[in-house]
Order: C-alpha cells, then sequence, then structure tokens
C-alpha cells in the first residue's frame, strides 16, 4: 500500500521535519519514560509514557512518513496546534511560566504553523453522520480518541489521576496532559471524523495498537494496576482492531 521514498530536494525533507521531529520526541517518550515524565514534573506509572504518550505521537509521525499524504501532514499540524493552544491553557490557568514549559509551547506552535503552511488546512466541512455499520465504528473510535483529548484539555488532574500520575512539586505539572496527550488525541480522533480516506483511519488504529504495544512493554516492568493495565490493553487493541478490521474490508 505504500513505499517509503526518501525526499530528494530541500522542500520535500522540509516537509518532512515535521514528523520526523514527533517521531523522536514520541521515541524519547517510549524509550526514557521516566526521564521524559520526570522532566515533566510527573512521576507514578511512568509507563503511562510508553502507551497514553508515545502511542500517538509515533502512530501519527510514521502515517505521515510512510504514507506521504497532505491529510496527514495536516492532521499533524492540527495535533500541534491543539497541543499549543493545551499549553497557553497550562501556561494561563496552571500558572506554568518555566522555560521548559515555553520552550515547548513555541515549538508546538512553530511545527502547527510549518505543518499548515505546508500541507494546507484541514477542510471540517466533510463531518457526516455515519449511515453504515463501518463508518458507526470508524466514528465511535474517532469520538471516544477525541473525547479522550477534551478530557486532558479541560480536566488534567482527573486523567492523571486516572493514569496514577503524580505530580512532583505542585499540581500544575498535571497540566502537562493539555500539551501533546491532548492534541494528539483530538487530532486523531477528528481526522477520521472530518477527513475522507482511509489514511486518516490507519493512522488512528495504528495509533490505538502502537499504544497497546506500549503498554505491553511497560507492563513487564511495572507489576501494580495490573487490573487496570489489562483491562486497558484490552480496549486499547479493541479499538486499534476495530478501525483497522474496516479499513481492510474485514467489517461488511
Amino acid at each position: 500500500m505504500f513505499e517509503l521514498v526518501l525526499p530528494q530536494t530541500p522542500e520535500a525533507w522540509l516537509a518532512w521535519s515535521v514528523p520526523l521531529a514527533t517521531l523522536v520526541i514520541g521515541l524519547a517518550y517510549f524509550l526514557t519514560p521516566a526521564s521524559v515524565l520526570g522532566h515533566l514534573g510527573l512521576q507514578g506509572s511512568v509507563g503511562e509514557a510508553r502507551s497514553s504518550f508515545a502511542g500517538f505521537l509515533v502512530g501519527l509521525s510514521l502515517a505521515a512518513i510512510l504514507f506521504d499524504q497532505p491529510v496527514l501532514l495536516q492532521q499533524l499540524g492540527l495535533a500541534w496546534a491543539f497541543a499549543a493552544i493545551g499549553k497557553l491553557v497550562h501556561v494561563g490557568l496552571d500558572g506554568a511560566r518555566g522555560l521548559s514549559v515555553m520552550t515547548r509551547l513555541a515549538l508546538a506552535a512553530a511545527f502547527a504553523g510549518l505543518a499548515c503552511a505546508l500541507a494546507g488546512l484541514p477542510d471540517a466541512t466533510r463531518l457526516a453522520m455515519p449511515a453504515a455499520v463501518p463508518q458507526m465504528l470508524i466514528a465511535g473510535a474517532g469520538l471516544l480518541t477525541a473525547l479522550t483529548g477534551v478530557l486532558a484539555l479541560v480536566a488534567p488532574g482527573l486523567l492523571a489521576g486516572v493514569l496514577n500520575l503524580v505530580p512532583e512539586d505542585g499540581e500544575a505539572a498535571t497540566g502537562e496532559l493539555r500539551g501533546s496527550h491532548a492534541g494528539f488525541h483530538l487530532a486523531a480522533g477528528l481526522g477520521v471524523l472530518v477527513a475522507d480516506g482511509p489514511f486518516t483511519e490507519l493512522a488512528l488504529g495504528a495509533c490505538w495498537l502502537l499504544s497497546a504495544f506500549g503498554r505491553m512493554i511497560s507492563m513487564l516492568s511495572e507489576r501494580d494496576r495490573l487490573l487496570f493495565n489489562w483491562a486497558m490493553l484490552v480496549a486499547e487493541i479493541a479499538i486499534g482492531s476495530a478501525v483497522l478490521a474496516v479499513v481492510f474490508g474485514m467489517v461488511a
């Protein structure tokens, strides 16, 4: 379905810059979860960095690289735009004013601006009610994903409690979930609701399955909250598999 072709021009490499940078950030969450969450001021179930955070960062960026579709670069730009908005709220409401926070806000805004400048803005006029079972499955998965992003944006403390992420030096650190966590869940979910074609659906399915893979890796080293992790693992596999089953024509 795809063929990986390396960019041949500076302009093409520029289009790859946002997905590549996003992939590096996602891999940092996956490979060094304790260090990354510690930098954000969070502790507790650090394995969540491999699933709840890395899965969507890696999934969307890999989809944009492998399929090389403008709609996926648009979706990535939307994810970083939502992340930048979340960081602004983090600064304004949570009182986060540190250099790291401001740097990540600037990077999110820059990534969003560059992606939108190269690929344009997503067309939000295609939203339609699903009429058949496959479309209902896709819409349900997209809506659930987007609602997870909304929860991270408006109630990060509640979501942090569910994920057992504990702030080290004050409640302001829970506002970190308003950034990339909220942004990428919102964009991945809304992408399948407003975009036409299988690529955003493939990206959504990949995000959930990569989240499940990250959770499996984390469960090998973290033995606490086994019931929660097994329930989340089953849910992540079910959502990702349902989406990909529709994409590959396994659901009529």
